[in-house]
């Protein structure tokens, strides 16, 4: 199959709409190396994909996440972990948090 040839018309709006100045060699080379990257689409386009899983990514990775433990964080819980902040802060007004002006 051979190179598509994309018009200087269409190299012209592209280079306008991605704020470029191209020269007219400029233009030429870049119409050319996008018409070689739609040929490699058209190839892609012809390889058999039934039954392959599509990726999302490079690499499998997979979302690292915790657990939530209801003990730590509800009032149903005791609200445990309100009450370590609490007594870890250094300066409180009962159940608020005194922290320094910053205005």
């Amino acid at each position: 199959m051979p190179i598509q040839r994309i018009a200087p018309e269409t190299v012209a709006r592209l280079a306008k709409l991605a704020r470029l100045g191209l020269s007219e060699k400029e233009s030429e080379k870049i119409g050319h190396d996008l018409g070689t990257i739609l040929k490699h689409f058209e190839e892609l386009k012809k390889i058999d994909t039934e039954g392959i899983t599509p990726m999302i990514g490079a690499a499998d990775a997979k979302n690292m996440m915790r657990s939530d433990d209801e003990d730590l964080e509800t009032p149903e819980g005791g609200g445990l972990l309100r009450e370590r902040i609490l007594e870890a802060f250094p300066d409180r007004a009962g159940d608020s948090l005194k922290v320094q002006k910053i205005l």
